[in-house]
């Protein structure tokens, strides 16, 4: 989204796919045009002092934080240490650049910058309107439009514009380069198979994205819905806990059809009041769907990137010749 917004001004580079770890931040650095203006560099963490590591040798005038969740939990053994890991981005950040973050106490209590700092909050926005292909809004005077629904995009995209005005980048080029923006791969990647609609959004998934998805998918597109869930990676003792609280979340709905699939995914199934069935892999729930799935459904697929669930759609297309 960042790209998008700073390609429409000025010569920007980035960082690809998900090459941000320290062999990825040299793989975007020796990549990068001689003539650029603006490089984007992705800085990804699984454990304590990595990204502390890579804010070192970029040295960087801009550091945002989109979101502290529970991802990689496993690893990092708390949230507050999730926290603490993603605010050593500040740690080589130039002292007369900017901190860009949602307002969170979690990034306020970890981040030891003494320079410019700016919180957005989904609170400061106005006129929001969510439809299938497009969210609207209104912030801080200037109406707004991305082609991707939910209120996380909208998270998002306000940080894009705090980082786009601090540039110099026009109104006019924000707007554009919000309207121009494409998500990666399996994120939100729509396919029409016959008389199917399929929203993939397995790039990758942990309790607050998997909340987020569900609430703009079921809040927007009408019935007959199928949910097809799978684990949720990386969470560590409490994995189970995460995951019957997705299927307590789902209660709250009705007429709705949920598969499962995966050893975790099962205690999505096995606390919800939703009309739930079980799969082992990728392949049955497929075959399933093309047998007996509602007529006319949109269908959600969900998971961690590890359940491979575009294997699912791969399925459906050879059987839904």
């Amino acid at each position: 989204m960042l790209y998008s917004v700073f390609s429409t001004q000025l010569k920007t580079h980035k960082t690809i796919l998900n090459h941000n770890n320290e062999i990825g931040l040299c793989e975007t650095m020796f990549n990068m045009p001689n003539d650029t203006e603006i490089a984007i560099v992705e800085m990804g963490m699984r454990n304590l002092g990595e990204i502390e590591l890579l804010s070192n040798y970029s040295n960087p005038d801009v550091g945002i934080i989109s979101n502290i969740g529970s991802a990689h939990v496993e690893r990092l053994g708390t949230i507050e240490n999730i926290a603490h890991a993603k605010c050593e981005i500040a740690s080589n950040l130039k002292p007369d650049g900017l901190f860009i973050g949602v307002n969170s106490s979690k990034i306020k209590n970890n981040l030891k910058y003494e320079g410019k700092k700016i919180f957005t909050d989904i609170k400061d926005v106005t006129n929001i309107e969510i439809s299938v292909d497009l969210t609207k809004f209104r912030y801080k005077g200037v109406d707004y439009q991305i082609t991707q629904p939910g209120e996380y995009n909208i998270s998002n995209a306000l940080l894009v514009i705090e980082a786009g005005m601090y540039l110099g980048i026009t109104t006019e080029n924000i707007q554009k380069g919000l309207l121009n923006y494409k998500p990666i791969e399996k994120r939100w990647e729509k396919t029409q198979l016959k008389d199917f609609t399929i929203i993939n959004d397995s790039y990758n998934a942990n309790p607050e994205s998997m909340n987020a998805v569900l609430k703009t998918f079921l809040a927007i597109y009408k019935k007959p819905i199928v949910l097809v869930l799978g684990d949720m990676g990386e969470l560590g003792k409490d994995s189970i806990m995460y995951h019957k609280q997705i299927g307590e979340f789902l209660s709250q709905y009705k007429d709705i059809e949920l598969y499962t699939i995966g050893n975790l995914a099962k205690y999505i199934a096995r606390n919800t009041t939703l009309n739930s069935k079980e799969f082992e892999n990728n392949e049955q729930c497929a075959q399933y769907i093309a047998s007996n799935a509602p007529s006319c459904a949109t269908i959600l697929l969900k998971a961690s990137r590890s359940m491979k669930f575009e294997q699912i759609i791969d399925t459906l297309k050879g059987v839904l010749k």
